[in-house]
């Protein structure tokens, strides 16, 4: 994993390490993760349709998760293991699917939330923060 802030989307707009983001959001998993469920938590028979959003969200959670929860000995170690991760990450910024359901729209919203949270710059997380608070209202 490159030691180098990632590029925000447009000029002037903050950075952030995905080592900083990693580390830092690691006690944020818990209670991202319990939040998602009980808000995607539904009856056993409904049929809920597939979302490749969500899904790719879903595995890359999972793995952020294993990945915090790994004791890495080195710097070498957490590099070598943090692979499977990189690849999602850069799925999710340069190709991700679209969402084709609430959850999956959410999920995406929360997760870009989560990031925001570690950069130094504008107004972006809190208004992101702010729609997700208020779909979560709705549901």
């Amino acid at each position: 994993m490159s030691k180098h802030p990632l590029a925000t989307a447009a000029e002037g707009l903050p950075t952030v390490s995905r080592r900083r983001f990693l580390t830092t959001s690691a006690s944020l998993g818990a209670a991202v993760t319990a939040g998602g469920v009980a808000m995607m938590a539904m009856p056993a028979e409904a049929v809920t349709p597939h979302d490749p959003l969500l899904a790719l969200i879903q595995r890359y959670e999972a793995e952020e998760k294993r990945f915090n929860a790994t004791h890495h000995a080195t710097e070498e170690d957490a590099e070598a293991d943090m692979e499977h991760l990189d690849e999602l990450f850069f799925e999710l910024r340069d190709n991700p699917p679209a969402a084709t359901t609430e959850a999956g729209a959410l999920a995406a919203l929360r997760l870009t939330s989560n990031y925001l949270r570690f950069s130094h710059g504008g107004f972006e997380q809190a208004l992101i923060a702010e729609v997700v608070a208020y779909f979560d209202g709705r549901a």
